[in-house]
């Protein structure tokens, strides 16, 4: 049987890999032999891959860099359709599963079959909600538990206090919007295009949001914080850094907390390329090292495989809640699905691009 997969072929020389060139579909053989066969639905496209797809030489990440010529992996759902070996995943089982190839088709070994750690078996519904699939890959999934994970192990947030979120259009910054807002903090969002910026004013999460392109300076980003904020912020959950982590931390109070879960704009800067303008080449120590200690500021960088564990259980009880009161974030959340895999490498460009996705980007290879 013919599979195909998503391989990466060379080191992108620019900021996006080049479909064709950096990342290349091949139809591999489907090896024979035991495991659970998996026939993938959907598979997520998530900006940390691009950390991965360097040169093992470059600069160190919380990730290893991808060897060449391997399938790029990802978290996924799919379909049982065998199942000789693990009998508690029957044929037509619904999974999630953590990091495997993004192919056609997975088999899973034995072992890590019945592992409920990777390979989870998942319901369309909870409690009379019908749930898109997708969802678990998006706020029901890790990108949710991110969110939610940084908010109140870093962010620590109470009534009444002001956070900004960058990338906010985001699952990520959603759910750190969605957790915020019903805590009784005043939310401030941006995005990187009007119709993004006009759909978080709808969603009712947030009390002000902006576009924030990635080419405008940090000054402007400072005068629409303050606008937003005239009082100043207590939190910023930062996923894009850049000019928007400057302008923040002008805008901080004494004693705030910046969370930081990724820093988009400098993903470029991987290998020492990047083919667009707009990243703010600033020492850091000018511009953020004087906020800290002017006003005694706290940064804390976070990675989800440390805290899964630790906020698991309360983050899906607490979006269960949500969701059979009145279906919850998934009800907000959007789903940005390219067909193909020959559209995923251009798919995973736009997340780089401001305005380019709207909410969690999936990459669909089969029907349910």
């Amino acid at each position: 049987m013919s599979n195909p997969t998503l391989i990466f072929s060379s080191v992108p020389s620019g900021r996006f890999p080049q479909s064709g060139k950096d990342l290349v579909v091949k139809n591999l053989p489907l090896p024979d032999g035991e495991g659970v066969l998996v026939r993938i639905q959907l598979a997520s496209l998530d900006p940390f891959l691009r950390s991965q797809l360097r040169d093992p030489s470059s600069a160190w990440t919380y990730t290893p860099a991808l060897p060449v010529g391997e399938p790029l992996c990802t978290s996924a759902v799919g379909t049982v359709v065998r199942s000789d070996a693990v009998h508690d995943l029957p044929i037509g089982e619904t999974v999630w599963l953590a990091r495997v190839p993004l192919a056609q088709y997975v088999i899973l070994e034995v072992s890590i079959a019945a592992n409920r750690r990777l390979v989870v078996p998942i319901g369309g519904r909870v409690k009379g909600y019908s749930l898109d699939a997708g969802h678990w890959l998006g706020v029901l999934g890790v990108p949710g538990l991110t969110g939610f994970a940084g908010l109140y192990e870093c962010g620590r947030p109470k009534p009444g206090e002001t956070i900004f979120v960058s990338s906010a259009a985001g699952t990520v910054g959603l759910t750190v919007a969605y957790f915020s807002k019903r805590d009784g903090l005043r939310v401030v969002g941006s995005a990187g295009s009007i119709d993004k910026v006009d759909w978080l004013r709808q969603t009712g999460l947030f009390d002000d949001a902006f576009v924030f392109d990635r080419q405008d300076s940090h000054v402007t980003g400072e005068s629409m914080l303050r606008r937003a904020a005239p009082e100043g912020l207590d939190i910023h959950f930062a996923s894009v850094g850049g000019s928007q982590l400057r302008a923040a931390a002008a805008c901080m109070k004494v004693h705030g907390r910046i969370v930081v879960c990724d820093a988009i704009d400098e993903y470029g800067n991987i290998g020492g390329a990047d083919d667009e303008p707009g990243c703010d080449t600033a020492p850091v120590s000018l511009w953020l090292w004087q906020p800290v200690v002017y006003k005694r500021l706290t940064i804390s960088g976070f990675l989800i495989t440390d805290l899964a564990g630790k906020y698991m259980a309360t983050f899906q009880q607490q979006m269960h809640e949500g969701i059979e009161k009145d279906g919850g974030l998934p009800r907000i959340a959007p789903l940005h699905v390219v067909r193909g895999l020959e559209k995923a490498a251009e798919a995973f460009g736009d997340l780089f691009r401001c305005g380019k996705v709207m909410g969690k980007l999936l990459v669909q290879l089969s029907e349910s």
